[in-house]
């Protein structure tokens, strides 16, 4: 991350999503995920939702 501060950190089940500034969000998947249709259409809805 390059030592930047996070300003505000969210959990899904199966990933943590981090804004790092207005514009940028770093996502990170858990260990040993393999991730679904249905797991990426929520993370989709959540993007749109919060973003």
């Amino acid at each position: 991350m390059n030592g930047q501060d996070i300003i505000i950190k969210y959990q899904l089940s199966f990933a943590n999503i981090n804004l790092l500034k207005v514009n940028i969000v770093e996502v990170i998947v858990n260990e040993n995920i393999e991730v679904s249709l249905e797991m990426f259409e929520g993370h989709d809805d959540f993007m749109t939702k919060n973003f």
